[in-house]
């Protein structure tokens, strides 16, 4: 979340998803109840046809994994 907040000057806004995602499944096989997802785009247009995402998004969300993997480790 703090990364989130430096990374793009907006708090991070934390909500739940009541459907299937990847997360379930790297959960489950690390035996790690405490994870979550993080990633650009639209829910109401995830797994739709015509499924799209606006740059911006991608763009944010790289900006936000890189500073965090830079924090982690150090170099940031």
């Amino acid at each position: 979340m703090k990364t989130v907040e430096q990374t793009t000057g907006a708090p991070a806004q934390v909500s739940y998803f009541t459907g299937y995602m990847d997360t379930a499944v790297i959960a489950g096989t690390c035996s790690n109840h405490n994870c979550m997802s993080y990633g650009p785009g639209s829910l109401a247009l995830a797994h739709r046809p015509n499924e799209w995402v606006p740059r911006d998004d991608i763009q944010r969300v790289e900006a936000v994994l890189t500073d965090l993997l830079l924090s982690l480790s150090g170099l940031a």
